[in-house]
């Protein structure tokens, strides 16, 4: 899966390849976690519609102008919020 992301992303470039494996990977590890094809379709929705919400309303312009630190940090409250849904979701089993 993670393979077949990335050459979807070939237009965007080598980035977005990579890209399309981590967001391949992650998906996969939800699968086998949570053992719902739900769980990772919810997600990739979730991300989707934030994703062009954002670029709507313009907030990808403002994020282009925050600092590295602030988009780590940012990265790393996603990364907790998305591995504490995975934990949620899979309790309820």
């Amino acid at each position: 899966i993670a393979l077949i992301i990335a050459v979807i992303q070939a237009p965007g470039g080598i980035w977005m390849q990579l890209l399309g494996v981590v967001l391949g990977l992650v998906y996969g590890y939800i699968y086998v976690r949570s053992s719902s094809i739900w769980s990772v379709i919810s997600i990739g929705v979730a991300f989707n519609v934030s994703l062009f919400s954002m670029k709507k309303v313009g907030w990808l312009d403002a994020l282009g102008n925050m600092s590295e630190l602030g988009l780590i940090i940012m990265a790393v409250i996603m990364a907790l919020l998305l591995l504490v849904t995975v934990w949620y979701w899979r309790k309820q089993k």
